[in-house]
């Protein structure tokens, strides 16, 4: 049995002509940039999520990107996120010659620890980005209960791997002033190739983004601020839109997974050794779309071999913090991630994917089983 993270493959068999049924209608209508799917899946994602906006754009990082540029951030401002995450997170901070200033991870969940984040606020710090990793939010709301006396401090959510997760009952957009998403492929909603989205209830914001994403007006009339090219092609607004049907049962889906995984690792540490193998800690407030399922072990490189070995492919995310990268170590503020740098040598996700059976998992837990026996 050969097990793949992701189920691209799966899933192409089984809705392809779905997909291409979609895809024809825009064919036909030649509308490839902002036309109607555009706007019947912002108004879906809108209606679905409880956000007042959702403007479709090019990718999860120019999300991010054009957030910044709409809430004003220039040369020097101070922007606070975390260490472990994806590149891009801080990437588009520098690309505005502002300055990440990275805070350390709680040991548990791997977001970035709220409880650490007032001790390193500026005069000059403008935004936080905490990044919702791995299916679940950071904690969002204590975020905004912290920071409440800073007006002028905006939170901007990087949740391009927890789309549709909850936080205290709502969706995790409801704590922020913005949200950022990404429909790249292998996301919890992907796209066939790249997509994004950006969530605010601030009508005037809301407009400033719209300007921005193309090229800084939305009806050519005039130009009033400088934007990017960042709208998303009507082609994967029409692939959102089939795929989105199915949303709701690939999330059980992972959930179902989530659970036999969780049972297992129970049964390896109860049988064998507590100290093994910690599951993923889903926060009593949270409900998690587990975008990966990711274990912690000393173990970490012998297991992945393992399972290499026995065809289930595995994912390390991350092997390296932010900070460790040589232009970042050089370009972002930062004093102790002792937690996160730890983690990133013990971290290793599962496959969990939304086509992935029962009989695949059993596999996994079995193999899984299997190592750890030898400890």
């Amino acid at each position: 049995m050969k097990i793949n993270s992701y189920s691209l493959d799966k899933e192409s068999k089984k809705i392809k002509k779905d997909i291409l049924k979609n895809i024809s209608k825009v064919i036909d209508h030649n509308k490839y940039i902002n036309g109607p799917e555009n706007s019947i899946l912002e108004k879906k994602l809108s209606s679905t999520l409880k956000s007042k906006n959702c403007i479709l754009v090019s990718s999860g990082t120019d999300a991010l990107l054009i957030s910044l540029i709409a809430i004003g951030i220039k040369e020097g401002d101070e922007i606070i996120t975390s260490p472990f995450t994806f590149i891009s997170t801080v990437e588009v901070i520098l690309s505005l010659k502002a300055k990440p200033v990275l805070i350390d991870i709680d040991s548990e969940t791997y977001n970035i620890d709220i409880s650490k984040i007032n001790k390193k606020i500026t005069k000059k710090t403008r935004a936080i980005i905490p990044v919702s990793l791995f299916g679940q939010p950071a904690n969002l709301k204590e975020l905004k209960k912290s920071i409440k006396n800073n007006k002028n401090i905006k939170i901007i959510e990087d949740n391009a791997q927890s789309l549709m997760s909850k936080h205290y009952g709502e969706y995790s957009n409801y704590f922020t002033d913005v949200s950022c998403t990404s429909f790249f492929p292998t996301k919890i909603l992907g796209c066939y190739g790249d997509g994004g989205a950006i969530f605010t209830n601030d009508r005037n914001l809301a407009t400033r983004i719209k300007k921005i994403r193309s090229h800084g007006s939305i009806n050519k009339k005039d130009f009033d601020i400088q934007g990017v090219s960042g709208r998303m092609d009507t082609l994967q607004s029409s692939i959102l839109l089939t795929k989105f049907k199915y949303l709701k049962k690939n999330l059980s889906n992972r959930s179902r997974i989530a659970a036999i995984y969780d049972k297992n690792i129970d049964k390896i540490n109860s049988l064998l050794n507590n100290n093994l193998i910690q599951k993923p800690k889903i926060l009593d407030f949270n409900k998690s779309v587990y975008s990966q399922y990711t274990i912690k072990t000393n173990h970490r490189d012998k297991l992945k071999k393992y399972f290499k070995e026995h065809n289930i492919s595995t994912a390390i995310y991350y092997n390296k913090i932010v900070s460790e990268y040589s232009f970042y170590k050089k370009k972002c503020k930062f004093n102790n991630l002792k937690n996160a740098s730890k983690i990133s040598k013990q971290v290793l996700s599962l496959p969990i994917n939304d086509y992935q059976s029962l009989k695949e998992t059993k596999y996994i837990c079995d193999v899984m089983f299997s190592f750890f026996k030898k400890y």
